[in-house]
């Protein structure tokens, strides 16, 4: 079944591909169940169980991009789902950082940390070097605008566990990091 599945995934892919299309992003709320207090309630089993629902989740994921075109770029964005300006879990990525950050193939995550239910940036330390990170620090879930202040502070606190690429001079961050536009 993970062959097929993967099959699937693979085939649609290469019909993007061919159509032209060369950046593909995965909405992909499975992580964020997997990351849910609930998630072995949610999904009907034990934690070993959900572990092992976290292996072929990454293993039908790298077979459905291994052999990819290299000029295809492939990035995914955990979700934790978004209705109407609500969620449907909650959850640090904890849970799935050592599996997921580590060893999906993919070019880029695209990760919530709009609000606490995304827990804190530690899980970064997993990603490994060759991928990128986009931190979602902006919420579609309400009309306040963030405070700039706060938006900055949690950059700097990522960049504990990531490098930090960005515009120097919109973040008025120190002059010692690369940034980049």
């Amino acid at each position: 079944m993970i062959q097929d599945i993967a099959k699937g995934y693979k085939k649609v892919i290469q019909d993007l591909y061919a159509a032209g299309c060369t950046n593909i992003q995965f909405d992909d709320c499975t992580w964020g169940v997997c990351v849910d207090p609930n998630a072995c309630f949610i999904i009907g089993t034990d934690e070993e169980g959900l572990q092992q629902i976290i292996e072929k989740l990454i293993r039908i994921n790298n077979l459905a991009t291994l052999d990819k075109p290299d000029d295809l770029i492939i990035n995914t964005h955990i979700c934790r789902g978004n209705f109407h300006s609500t969620w449907a879990c909650q959850g640090s990525y904890d849970r799935v950082a050592k599996d997921l950050f580590a060893s999906k193939n993919v070019n880029a995550f695209y990760l919530e940390f709009d609000d606490e239910r995304s827990g804190d940036f530690k899980p970064l330390q997993y990603v490994s070097k060759d991928k990128k990170v986009v931190l979602g620090l902006i919420t579609t879930k309400s009309s306040v605008l963030e405070d700039k202040d706060y938006i900055i502070e949690c950059i700097h606190e990522a960049q504990e566990y990531i490098n930090l690429i960005c515009n120097s001079s919109r973040l008025n961050a120190p002059k010692d990091i690369k940034y980049k536009l």
